[in-house]
């Protein structure tokens, strides 16, 4: 009996035996080569288990040409000390039309890459490779969507050193939306191959050279094309992110010659355009597009995309354009963009930027620098009007105040932000800069409104603390047929001078031009024109804290009332003719409000000297030419030009002179009086303090023991105690003996320079 039953049991074992899954059997580095081959190399097609880990350790894994690791769609792992991928071998986690990418993960020391690696699927699977050391890359990358309706994969590249020269693609579907592309580097990445992202809907791109411990360049050479498109109609583009970091000197700069793209495509009027996508490049040293050839392009697509954006930030270097920055849109009804510079150091633009948009406007440009000059060079364009019925966008370039170089805006290119031709308005362009703005001759400023009755737009030049020098036509006036006059506003702490013509003339009512001066003189050498072709006359306002000289044609004039206004006050007011000597040679001054109730009114508060021309209306019209003094027989008025009708003097008791600079007496808008008219000295040329340093008492720009002493001399040097007069005694020093900042010079700084020199 009891054998019987053993034999049943051993039956039912054995059956159960059978009907056990069998056991899962990995590819592991002892399915390749033997354990002590180094390199080990395969030279056949090896298919990978699914969830296999390959771990050489030390050893070079080596794919020969007709070789190939192939997990279909699958994950493997490989694990070495080097990897080497050579020219017609194959690394694979190839899905198909119907079934996902596989997953393909790479740890190695150093890996070369010169054959194909592959995870392509639907969607795309996932590629990354991580090598400590140099990663060097040829051949062709790719986790592709197989299917209209899939992503694209995601492919992470990481390395101490990245070269990259071969394509990389995580291109989606065209009903869906490319992948994630991911290059990282320790150290120097250099790319001179392909990267595309696109998709229906384009995908990201995210590119880093260097960490904040590890500082790292990356250079994109002119064969290197990145691309986040849309591929597909109405599609929106994608995103583009490029950061270098570093000590942003030697390391942390970016170098880009080459095309960036990130734009929306073309629809219809059914599914509508796409918008443009994002092109972000941040370093911490320089940034330089350094090919004319270079493109950066977030455009939308017609008929209403908008388009993208564009940012490059600097945070202790320069940025220098010479390719083109592109966020415009062509269609009817779209909206242009937006490109941001942002500099440190030098910000200067002799490519192009181009953000031109349709009804909705042209788009925003930015440059800025806030520790030195922002250049638009002869070549450079900045471009922000409406290609229809629009209005002109915005233009701002812009410098900071403070830092040891020049803070200039200078532009010597081209300046548009006109408004459509189909009626559109002009847009604005602001130009700020610290020490001085130029308007060079070779360049142009536009703010015209566009045919069909576009307004004029708004051009304002702020200097300060420093000089505005306009030199290239300022262009705000209103289009045919009833465009009204736009707005020119040009400000500085010293001197201006227009030896250009400034128009913000209209169809409709004239324009407004306002020129103002803190401190300085002001030189109109060119003609300045607000007037009106069929309503009431603009209005042009100059005020000089200096002497003002008018040696070209003032106009604003209108044929209804009011026929204008020109108001012109300054300490010495000329109207140039007669071949005056204090007047640029054959300068002619006219100024014209001709219409009903023109008005021409002149303020010298130490003299007036009208030896050109003064025109208003007649008197039936209420025209008006008025110089107004204080009284004092020495400020009348000297009149040997033409003046029609006749002047009316007028007595304003109120009126107070102008400072004298030098006399050692602080008379406002002075804010100091050394004694002198030089710069350099804590008291500028003009009277207005400058920039110290606190504990500085020689100006040598350092605090150091030896300010102890000139500080003790500054005190006693018999000047005062006013740190507005540190520079007019017997000892020269500078404001920065001021250490404690109550603007006296006492006891109480020796303690604050001495703080200063043992402060940690």
């Amino acid at each position: 009996m009891r054998s019987r039953i053993w034999a049943r049991l051993c039956g039912v074992l054995a059956l159960a035996l059978l009907t056990l899954p069998g056991r899962v059997l990995a590819t592991t580095a002892a399915d390749l080569c033997a354990a002590s081959a180094d390199p080990c190399v395969v030279s056949t097609a090896v298919v990978v288990t699914n969830g296999s880990t390959i771990d050489v350790g030390t050893r070079e894994l080596r794919i020969n040409s007709g070789g190939a690791l192939d997990v279909a769609g699958g994950a493997m792992t490989i694990i070495a000390g080097q990897f080497t991928l050579n020219s017609g071998g194959f690394l694979r986690g190839l899905g198909s039309a119907t079934s996902t990418g596989g997953t393909i993960t790479v740890q190695a020391a150093g890996a070369t890459i010169a054959g194909t690696i592959d995870a392509s699927g639907a969607p795309g699977g996932s590629i990354s490779i991580t090598a400590t050391g140099t990663l060097s890359a040829t051949g062709p990358i790719t986790a592709r969507a197989l299917a209209r309706e899939d992503l694209g994969g995601a492919i992470d590249l990481i390395a101490g050193t990245l070269t990259l020269s071969g394509p990389v693609s995580v291109v989606g579907g065209p009903d869906a939306v490319g992948g994630d592309l991911t290059l990282d580097a320790v150290g120097n990445m250099t790319l001179t191959g392909s990267l595309d992202a696109s998709g229906g809907d384009g995908g990201g791109i995210d590119i880093q050279a260097g960490t904040p411990t590890s500082g790292g360049n990356l250079v994109l050479a002119d064969t290197a094309v990145v691309r986040a498109d849309a591929t597909t109609a109405g599609g929106f583009g994608g995103s583009a992110d490029l950061t270098a970091l570093g000590d942003g000197v030697a390391t942390g700069n970016v170098t880009i010659n080459a095309q960036l793209s990130s734009i929306g495509l073309a629809g219809s009027l059914d599914i509508g355009g796409g918008s443009g996508g994002c092109i972000d490049v941040q370093a911490t040293g320089d940034i330089r597009i350094d090919r004319t050839s270079a493109k950066l392009s977030t455009d939308g697509g017609p008929p209403d995309g908008d388009g993208g954006e564009i940012d490059i930030t600097s945070d202790a270097g320069a940025v220098v354009v010479l390719g083109t920055a592109t966020a415009s849109v062509l269609g009817e009804e779209s909206s242009g963009g937006s490109v941001s510079i942002d500099a440190n150091q030098e910000a200067t633009v002799s490519g192009s930027i181009l953000i031109t948009g349709g009804d909705g406007g042209g788009g925003e440009a930015t440059v800025s620098s806030t520790g030195s000059s922002v250049t638009i060079a002869r070549s450079g364009v900045v471009d922000v009007s409406s290609i229809s019925a629009g209005q002109g966008g915005g233009i701002c370039l812009e410098t900071g105040t403070l830092g040891s170089g020049a803070r200039s805006v200078v532009v010597e290119g081209r300046l548009s932000a006109a408004g459509g031709p189909s009626g559109g308005g002009g847009g604005g362009v602001d130009l700020a800069g610290g020490d001085s703005v130029r308007i060079a001759s070779t360049a142009i400023v536009n703010a015209a409104g566009g045919g069909g009755g576009g307004g004029g737009g708004t051009v304002n030049v702020t200097a300060d603390p420093g000089i505005a020098l306009i030199e290239g036509p300022v262009l705000a006036n209103g289009g045919s047929p009833n465009g009204l006059g736009g707005i020119i506003a040009i400000e500085a702490t010293g001197r201006i001078s227009l030896s250009a013509e400034a128009d913000a003339s209209g169809f409709g009512t004239g324009g407004q031009i306002g020129i103002a001066t803190d401190t300085g003189p002001v030189d109109i050498l060119d003609d300045l024109t607000a007037s009106s072709s069929g309503a009431a006359g603009g209005t042009i306002e100059i005020t000089g804290q200096g002497p003002v000289r008018i040696a070209g044609r003032l106009v604003s004039t209108g044929n209804v009332a009011p026929g204008g206004r020109i108001e012109v006050v300054g300490c010495a007011v000329t109207v140039c003719g007669l071949d005056s000597p204090s007047c640029p040679a054959g300068g002619q001054g006219v100024l014209m409000s001709q219409g009903p109730s023109g008005t021409n009114r002149l303020t010298g508060r130490n003299s007036t000297a009208v030896l050109g021309t003064m025109r208003a209306a007649n008197a039936s019209q209420n025209g008006r030419n008025e110089l107004v003094y204080d009284g004092q027989a020495a400020h009348e008025p000297l009149v040997l030009g033409t003046v029609t009708p006749d002047e009316v003097l007028i007595v304003d008791a109120s009126l107070v002179p102008c400072p004298v600079c030098g006399n050692r007496q602080i008379e406002p808008p002075e804010t100091c009086d050394d004694g002198n008219m030089l710069d350099g000295d804590g008291c500028s040329a003009s009277c207005q303090m400058e920039e110290s340093i606190p504990g500085d008492a020689n100006g040598d720009a350092v605090v150091s023991a030896d300010d102890v002493g000139f500080a003790i001399e500054e005190i006693f040097d018999g000047d005062g105690d006013s740190v507005t007069a540190v520079s007019g005694g017997g000892f020269p020093g500078a404001p920065g003996v001021d250490a404690n900042g109550d603007n006296v010079v006492t006891a109480a700084d020796l303690t604050a320079t001495i703080k200063l020199l043992v402060a940690p």
